[in-house]
């Protein structure tokens, strides 16, 4: 006997939805997508008129002369994939077993605050020490990580973060136009983790994936794609191609998404990373960028809390 079609609200529904809709249900309006290629538009526009898209944006950016090149980014790279291997082996016998399938459970939080520090850890202590051997303190400075002015990069940065977010929501439109032509369903969070939050029953593990998302990944994330690729890539193709360089490790930190985000969100990500890519490049300070990725962390995540 044939079984009633489910609606999309959960209940019996007496007519079928039919497989082409049922796909495109979750999906924005054309309308609202055209809202987000407005904003975006928008943004692109104020960016244009501070002077942020303009060919010699870098031209009087610091310099970070510490002698990194494709040794140094390879060894930091291998690094951060043997400690994800470790931290994944002792995720698995420091979290019960179903952790994995119950990812509203506290320990499915703590096991990704594990992986989180084993991958990321290890690389950002790396990058630490081989600048304060190559040029002690000033190694650091180079890098951003000691700044003279930390409350002013902290600012600029989440006045950035601000246009960030309409950029974002203007490449989101392309994918999201794709994602309707393709006939495509998204789903309820467009990342893992929100997915997680969204779902979570308690606070504990609430709170142990936000500590991650505005505190630890912001922080790590910006030291090792900002630090340490950035600055690995500067030293091989040279101050004169800068852009060239923020648009590789954007490159490489959308592709370290995969799997994380919805595919047809990931031009978001990328530009995201461009602009905290060119930020960092342009005051010299890791600080601002990882204000920008944590604004940007914490709307989306205030976003899926009042959302559920």
């Amino acid at each position: 006997m044939p079984q009633p079609a489910v609606g999309a609200r959960g209940g019996l529904d007496k007519h079928p939805v039919p497989p082409d809709i049922a796909r495109m249900q979750g999906l924005p309006s054309w309308n609202e997508i055209a809202v987000l290629g407005a904003i975006g538009l928008a943004s692109v526009t104020l960016a244009s008129a501070l002077g942020w898209l303009r060919p010699g944006l870098f031209r009087d950016s610091p310099g970070r002369d510490l002698g990194w090149g494709v040794e140094e980014l390879f060894v930091g790279i291998g690094i951060m994939f043997v400690g994800m291997v470790a931290a994944g082996a002792a995720a698995r016998h420091l979290t019960p077993e179903g952790a994995n399938a119950d990812k509203s459970s506290a320990a499915w939080a703590l096991k990704t605050l594990l992986l989180q520090a084993g991958m990321q850890l290890p690389t950002v202590l790396y990058m630490l020490v081989l600048a304060q051997r190559t040029r002690g303190r000033e190694g650091l400075r180079a890098l951003g990580v000691l700044s003279d002015r930390p409350r002013r990069d902290a600012l600029v940065g989440a006045g950035v973060a601000v246009v960030a977010m309409g950029l974002v929501m203007g490449a989101q439109m392309v994918g999201l136009s794709l994602a309707r032509l393709l006939h495509q369903q998204e789903p309820a969070q467009g990342h893992t983790l929100l997915t997680a939050i969204d779902n979570a029953r308690s606070w504990p593990p609430i709170v142990l994936m936000v500590l991650s998302a505005v505190v630890l990944t912001p922080v790590m994330e910006e030291l090792i794609f900002r630090g340490l690729v950035q600055t690995c890539l500067l030293g091989v193709l040279g101050r004169e191609r800068r852009w060239a360089v923020v648009l590789l490790a954007s490159t490489l930190f959308t592709a370290v998404h995969i799997g994380a985000v919805w595919p047809f969100l990931l031009p978001g990500i990328f530009v995201l990373g461009v602009v905290m890519g060119s930020l960092y490049e342009r005051r010299g300070s890791i600080w601002s960028a990882v204000m920008v990725h944590l604004v940007f962390n914490l709307v989306n995540i205030t976003w899926a809390l009042l959302a559920g």
